[in-house]
């Protein structure tokens, strides 16, 4: 019985450490991404803002 119980909790242990390398290497891959950004590039807002009239002129 006792041998049953170490058995199992060894498959549990291996289980474990192999779904944490599988982890570990997809969060590694995920941050290899880039990343979205909501910020304009630079040539992308200066066009932006020249055809948006001053919002802080009119109030």
């Amino acid at each position: 019985m006792i041998q049953g119980i170490v058995l199992c909790f060894a498959f549990l242990v291996a289980q474990l450490a192999v779904l944490h390398y599988i982890d570990r290497r997809l969060a590694d891959d995920a941050s290899d991404a880039p990343e979205a950004s909501a910020v304009l590039p630079l040539a992308q807002q200066h066009e932006h803002e020249a055809g948006k009239p001053d919002q802080e002129a009119g109030a």
